[in-house]
């Protein structure tokens, strides 16, 4: 038996369904959550932001800070269904950079989309390469 496996069978791994019951939101608010972080980042070749838990990251940001928390629950209720114009609006711009800073700290932001392996050795590093950024 492999060690995940033995993970599993003792209950030390938990299921990433349990991993996304909501902590600070309503399960209505939690729900539209999703729905809204996958506007952002959809499900293409790889994993869209709520297949990441992104809501989760974002509800578990609310429950420790409750300022936060009343400004994604805001955000939730202004974007609601995803009127027209809603890229224009405060409300969007906190729920893109939640959702942004969320999905690539996850496995699937950082790994699956992004490449990116911990264990690269960079001998240099010589910064952005992007001409507005030098």
């Amino acid at each position: 038996m492999k060690r995940r496996e033995a993970l599993v069978v003792l209950g030390a791994v938990a299921a990433p369904v349990a991993a996304a019951e909501p902590k600070f939101l309503t399960a209505a608010e939690f729900a539209e959550l999703a729905k809204l972080v996958d506007a952002i980042v959809p499900r293409t070749d790889t994993p869209g932001a709520s297949d990441a838990l992104a809501h989760a990251l974002i509800d578990e940001r609310c429950a420790a800070n409750a300022e936060f928390g009343s400004r994604i629950r805001a955000t939730i209720s202004s974007l609601k269904g995803l009127p027209g114009g809603w890229d224009r609006s405060e409300h969007f711009r906190t729920l893109k950079d939640a959702t942004i800073d969320a999905y690539y700290s996850t496995r699937e932001g950082l790994q699956r989309e992004l490449g990116w392996n911990a264990n690269t050795y960079l001998p240099e590093w010589k910064g952005c390469t992007h001409e507005e950024h030098r």
